[in-house]
This record gives C-alpha cells, sequence and structure tokens, in this order.
C-alpha cells in the first residue's frame, strides 16, 4: 500500500516532468525578449511609436468629445446618448489596444527575463 513517501516522490516526479515540458516555451519567450531589446531604439521603431502616440492622441480627443455629449445636462435625445456611450466605449477601447502596443516590448522582456530564470532554475 502506497504511503507518504510513495506520494511525494510522486508529486516530485509529475513537477519535474511538468518543467521539462515548460522548457520549450521558456527558451522562446526568453528569444523574444532578445529580440524586442533590438527593436527598441530602431528608427522605425521610433517611427511605430510616434504613430500610436498620434493614434493614441485622437482616440482620446474623440473619447473626450463624447464625454462631453455624455456628461450634457442638456442632452436628452436618446440616440444622441446612446451614440455617445458607444463611441466613448469604442474610443476608451481604442486607447487600451493602442496602449498594450506600446507596453508590448517591455511586456516581452520582462517575460523573457523571467523565462530565462526559470530556465537557468530549471536547466541549471
Amino acid at each position: 500500500m502506497p504511503d507518504r513517501k510513495d506520494f511525494d516522490e510522486f508529486l516530485d516526479k509529475q513537477a519535474k516532468e511538468q518543467r521539462k515540458e515548460q522548457i520549450p516555451h521558456l527558451k522562446m519567450a526568453s528569444q523574444a525578449a532578445v529580440s524586442a531589446e533590438q527593436l527598441i531604439g530602431h528608427p522605425a521603431w521610433d517611427r511605430y511609436l510616434q504613430t500610436i502616440k498620434a493614434l493614441i492622441g485622437d482616440a482620446e480627443k474623440h473619447r473626450e468629445m463624447w464625454s462631453d455629449i455624455l456628461h450634457n445636462p442638456t442632452a436628452v435625445n436618446i440616440d444622441a446618448i446612446i451614440k455617445a456611450k458607444i463611441g466613448y466605449a469604442e474610443c476608451n477601447a481604442r486607447v487600451q489596444a493602442w496602449q498594450a502596443a506600446l507596453d508590448l516590448p517591455a511586456d516581452i522582456m520582462a517575460a523573457g527575463k523571467q523565462a530565462k530564470e526559470a530556465l537557468e532554475k530549471n536547466v541549471g
């Protein structure tokens, strides 16, 4: 009959197998971090950032316009209010999406650093 020692050995074996399965994913994340590091500071990347920042500014401007309509005490037309709510939500989603695109290289580098540390811990 299995005892606590057998159960602990089983858990250890299972954990080792799971770590082995993670190694290819960790290596890929670690390599992606290197690519992201090389991307930052490149002139094409700087143009990309400028374009995204302009798109964010445009979406924020439109979001503010929709917000003004929503907060206008004289706005009573239900269709205009619904249109303003939809416009505000759409602009807010755009801002969040563009911001995520701006944050992506930093997120990739952070994940790569964590992956590298996990690889060193699991393999080394």
